[in-house]
């Protein structure tokens, strides 16, 4: 087990990194209380300015532009999806809403790798002034970048609280997420107070964007799917509280960098706000059960597959195994007596005649999440399964004849 020393870096990046989350997540918050959109893009359109930001500080831009026109890109991009799909998309449901800023994420990421291509070995950094400043306490160094992370995010919380509570825009912002259309009613101008919860929610992204290509690394990939770190806080807050965004942003920052240290944890430690935030949803569907929070549940699950998608593309290709090592990595005896179990939970849960439609989807997706959740088995239990016997030691990834990578 590490030492107290050891740990005491980590408290501080961790304090950063958590108040750079309760930026992305308080931006969250505050466009689905408006517009009741999930914003699945915050990360990209962050992710896209910090490297506009980028190639205009190495084609010799001054430095205070490049960062103007990162906060001036993620806002005007952010603002145009609202007021070009936010009408459509009004009175659809939030699962909808949140799939559908995915399609901007999609696209973001594409113009990312096909703009800004990482062969060639370019290594790309964003440096803040902030970074050669700063001061220390006892023996760890904290940069004044780390100290404006984690003040943001707290002077974020208050300005916002202020803005909703004592001016009549925030006051309608908070009438819309009560009833949308009994405040249009009212006269409420709804197109104007969700266009300035875009405008808002895309400042804020270029803000976090900046910062964490500064924090963490200006990759692409890195900064757009940090967005589930926001997205896990806002989860727990359950897409209400503010506060409660912040600090789970916190917690969130602060537990993944302390794993860090920890040798058995430290390759577990990207699984921190699937964890939590799970958590806290299992524990919000036990007490009051509800679509939204199993939609909830659903896009956190959405979002875990897309990192799962995006990591194994990257790194050497390999060649393709038999089609047979991939039907076992599914474990399908184990799986038809799940399938089995499910069908009959099905029928009790329709009396005994549930439909088509819904049979098919519990089926399906019973199956997915069994073969997923197999294939794991089978990655983690790779070393043990050659100890174990003839048996275990013939499975697809024991005997590295399924596209595994050997540093995997």
């Amino acid at each position: 087990m590490p030492s107290w020393l050891d740990f005491e870096p980590f408290i501080v990046s961790g304090l950063a990194l958590g108040g750079v989350y309760a930026l992305s997540g308080v931006g969250t918050v505050v466009l689905y209380q408006a517009t009741g959109v999930v914003y699945l893009a915050f990360g990209a359109v962050g992710a896209m300015g910090a490297l506009i930001a980028w190639s205009l500080t190495n084609a010799g831009a001054p430095d205070w532009l490049a960062w103007l026109v990162c906060v001036l890109f993620s806002g005007a991009v952010t603002l145009a999806y609202g007021m070009v799909f936010g009408p459509p998309l009004a009175r659809r449901g939030p699962l909808v809403k949140a799939v559908a800023t995915l399609g901007l994420t999609l696209v973001l990421f594409g113009l990312m790798d096909l703009l800004w291509t990482a062969s060639g070995g370019q290594s790309r950094a964003i440096t803040l002034p902030t970074d050669n400043g700063g001061f220390t306490v006892g023996e760890i160094q904290v940069t004044w970048t780390q100290v404006i992370g984690l003040a943001a995010g707290i002077v974020l919380v208050v300005v916002t609280g202020l803005f909703l509570h004592y001016t009549k825009l925030g006051t309608a912002m908070r009438a819309m997420a009560n009833d949308r259309e009994i405040t249009a009613t009212l006269g409420v101008p709804i197109r104007r107070v969700e266009a300035a919860a875009w405008l808002g929610c895309g400042v804020i992204a270029g803000i976090a964007g900046l910062l964490l290509a500064d924090l963490v690394a200006l990759d692409a990939t890195t900064l757009t799917f940090l967005v589930i770190s926001s997205l896990a806080a806002a989860l727990i807050a359950q897409l209400r509280s503010i506060t409660l965004t912040f600090v789970a942003a916190i917690a969130i920052g602060l537990i993944h960098d302390l794993l860090t240290p920890i040798q058995a944890l430290s390759n577990y430690r990207d699984m921190t706000p699937f964890v939590l935030a799970a958590a806290a949803l299992f524990a919000a569907a036990a007490a009051a059960p509800g679509r939204d929070v199993h939609a909830g549940l659903a896009a956190l699950a959405l979002a875990a597959l897309l990192v799962v998608a995006a990591q194994s593309f990257r790194g050497e290709r390999v060649p393709w195994g038999s089609w047979r090592d991939y039907v076992t990595l599914t474990k399908p005896r184990i799986m038809t007596l799940l399938l089995l179990t499910g069908l009959c939970g099905a029928a009790v849960g329709a009396d005994g005649r549930p439909s088509a439609g819904l049979l098919a989807t519990v089926l399906v997706g019973l199956g997915l999440a069994c073969g997923g959740a197999s294939a794991l088995n089978h990655v983690l239990d790779r070393d043990i399964d050659r100890l174990m016997g003839p048996r275990t030691a013939t499975r697809p990834v024991t005997k590295h004849s399924a596209t595994l990578p050997p540093d995997r």
